[in-house]
């Protein structure tokens, strides 16, 4: 079974980018292409091949260097963020029973901190935060009550969710939250 070189989530094979972490998978075709030195046309051409082209340096700090690529993958991601926050609100919203990922208990609790940190948007996302850290404790085969205990809490909340069925159903993997 293949799994993503980057979090270690296991793949099904056909996946272009990690569902778990974003990374992006390449196909074994492409691999041995890499590994092999294939020059396309170049390779039985002639014996001596055309080196390739050196590129050019960059003279900028390589931190402050951004790609669109790169720009696009994080626009993205914050992006899903909202949509399993939005996901969680309208469709599961005062459900404690299944599972929930890292990524999808991540996503609510920072958003729901970072947007509504007091006041009346608070106590109106508390039912479904109580939730999601139930259905967290769920996904790594714990009771929810779990949740009572803030710092055993936050170290489970950070443990792989398991990967086969366990007590509580199936996994949800994060790109059926999109």
């Amino acid at each position: 079974m293949k799994s993503c070189p980057e979090c270690g989530y296991p793949l099904a094979g056909n996946e272009t980018s990690c569902p778990e972490c974003g990374y992006p998978i390449r196909n074994e075709n492409e691999t041995r292409a890499i590994n092999s030195g294939y020059r396309g046309a170049y390779q039985y051409a002639s014996p001596n091949p055309p080196t390739p082209p050196i590129p050019p340096v960059q003279e900028a700090i390589p931190s402050m260097v951004s790609t669109p690529k790169e720009t696009k993958d994080w626009a993205n991601y914050i992006y899903e963020c909202g949509v399993i926050f939005w996901n969680v609100i309208s469709r599961k919203y005062a459900d404690a029973y299944g599972r929930a990922s890292r990524r999808e208990y991540w996503s609510f609790s920072l958003l729901t901190f970072l947007f509504f940190p007091t006041g009346i948007g608070f106590i109106i996302l508390l039912i479904p935060w109580i939730c999601v850290c139930i259905r967290r404790m769920h996904d790594i085969n714990r009771c929810g009550w779990w949740c009572l205990v803030p710092i055993a809490f936050f170290f489970l909340c950070l443990k792989k969710s398991d990967e086969t069925a366990n007590n509580y159903g199936y996994p949800n993997p994060a790109q059926n939250m999109i």
